[in-house]
């Protein structure tokens, strides 16, 4: 209890209760168990002690932000974002930027175009040339995305719009 009283800067129990009691104990217990989870989370993190366990596929949109999206060819630019689905809450689509310049043209990509995404090496793979992706047209942030931007991209992309039922957002 010392040791984690001063590694997580947490008062003792009772100390300032002057007593120990139940609602003390049972708050103490979980603070414990919290360390501990803490501590096995950045065990489990790369170059900790343990392998990382459970679905390994499963990724914050925070750590994925940045990655490098490749065409067939090679690099095209970098996950900037990523456009959810205020209803449903799915992911639909990736904000690819084409450059670090925050005046750098973006561009969407559908997430059902990403063909895999390689952890160890931070990169989204899309079956698409890098030219197509380049020339795709413009997303701008500030608008929104309807019908109208779906359709233009799908088209675009000779792609099938496979959420025709899908109310425009």
């Amino acid at each position: 209890e010392e040791r984690l009283s001063a590694r997580y800067g947490w008062p003792m129990y009772g100390s300032t209760a002057g007593t120990l009691n139940d609602e003390n104990v049972a708050m103490g217990l979980e603070m414990v168990a919290r360390a501990r989870l803490a501590e096995e989370a950045n065990e489990a993190a790369p170059g900790g002690k343990r392998p990382v366990q459970g679905n390994t596929h499963l990724r914050s949109v925070r750590k994925v932000t940045g990655y490098g999206v490749e065409s067939e060819e090679g690099p095209v630019g970098h996950v900037g974002d990523f456009v959810v689905d205020d209803r449903s809450w799915v992911l639909r689509y990736v904000i690819v930027d084409m450059g670090r310049l925050l005046s750098a043209k973006k561009v969407l990509l559908a997430v059902d175009w990403v063909d895999k995404v390689s952890w160890p090496q931070a990169t989204v793979h899309v079956h698409l040339t890098g030219q197509a992706i380049r020339e795709s047209p413009a997303f701008d942030p500030a608008a929104p995305v309807n019908r109208e931007t779906e359709t233009r991209l799908y088209d675009y992309y000779g792609r099938p719009r496979g959420r025709e039922n899908r109310k425009a957002r």
